[in-house]
């Protein structure tokens, strides 16, 4: 008897800006867009068209898809991520203005679902090709006694696309390793991925990615281990030795503005 699967999880949404030309669509700038919380997709159909012979109903055909709602949310927006998704104009000094400047582009939205079938876990890819987003709603409520964790959520209209079929989703393939559906996933959103590689002794990193988009910026705290002290930290990035630009003593962080290559990172800790 054939076994189903049952969505057992979501993760790691991402965006790309939508192209079109001459029928033919392309992503560009793909990037995270923030750790996934819940994904909901509700595609909105014409009428059903239905023809009855000998008095029963002898064909029907399904109506066709004309749009529908995106509704994500998230632990907290990216901000590169959301001047992209709400098209921002570059910020004045330590501000960024919503009003008149900003233009909220057509983007391609991809995310990974994680399903479980008779005890084996896989990982599947999807994209909905064509999205606007909506202007973000802003909520928020002062801690009490405990946290209160807050999330964001975002609503989008999802939208054929202009390709000749109208595309409006894609579906991936079934993944066994959720890294291997994330490289497949930015890939298909015109994208390409880098590994980032920790060699750690006596040091702990904030840091648990294997890989990550080409163009995302990269941070990751370090600290030494009960008894030591972070003794040297060496950063490459494509090969190039960045530590000086990448690494603060005094934070304890490593910051990448945009990662354009494999990244390595080696830490040691000593004795204090």
């Amino acid at each position: 008897m054939a076994v189903g699967k049952v969505c057992t999880g979501f993760s790691r949404p991402y965006v790309a800006l939508y192209n079109e030309s001459a029928g033919v669509v392309t992503y560009t700038g793909t990037r995270r867009l923030a750790r996934g919380v819940s994904v909901n997709v509700s595609p909105d159909t014409g009428d059903t068209n239905d023809f009855y012979a000998d008095n029963v109903l002898a064909e029907s055909d399904s109506g066709v898809f004309t749009g529908g709602t995106l509704t994500l949310t998230v632990d907290g927006l990216h901000v590169d991520a959301e001047r992209m998704i709400m098209g921002l104009p570059e910020a004045d000094g330590d501000w960024v203005a919503y009003g008149d400047n900003q233009s909220a582009p057509n983007v391609g939205v991809g995310f990974i679902a994680r399903y479980m079938s008779d005890g084996v876990t896989t990982y599947t890819p999807i994209i909905l090709c064509k999205n606007k987003f909506n202007q973000l709603p802003l909520e928020a409520t002062t801690q009490g006694e405990s946290i209160d964790w807050q999330t964001e959520e975002l609503t989008a209209k999802i939208m054929r696309g202009d390709d000749a079929n109208h595309n409006w989703k894609y579906l991936g393939k079934d993944y066994t390793s959720e890294n291997d559906a994330e490289a497949a996933l930015v890939t298909k959103l015109g994208g390409s991925m880098h590994t980032i590689t920790q060699t750690l002794t006596n040091v702990f990193s904030s840091l648990s990615d294997e890989a990550i988009a080409d163009g995302e910026p990269l941070e990751a705290t370090l600290a030494a281990e009960s008894g030591y002290v972070i003794d040297s930290v060496t950063v490459t990035m494509g090969g190039e030795d960045i530590t000086s630009t990448a690494w603060s003593a005094s934070t304890s962080k490593i910051n990448i503005a945009s990662v354009t290559g494999d990244v390595v990172i080696v830490a040691t800790g000593v004795e204090e």
